[in-house]
């Protein structure tokens, strides 16, 4: 899942947050959860 993919990335917890405010700041995605749910972040 993407989630997975951001944490095995080497890259610093900042450089995560400034990725999540541009998926957050972009067209509504959607993503599954650890639970499986689909979330949308508009």
């Amino acid at each position: 899942s993407l989630e997975n993919k951001i944490k095995t990335l080497p890259i610093s917890r900042k450089k995560v947050q400034e990725y999540v405010r541009w998926i957050s700041s972009s067209a509504s995605e959607e993503f599954m959860d650890q639970q499986g749910r689909v979330t949308i972040r508009s």
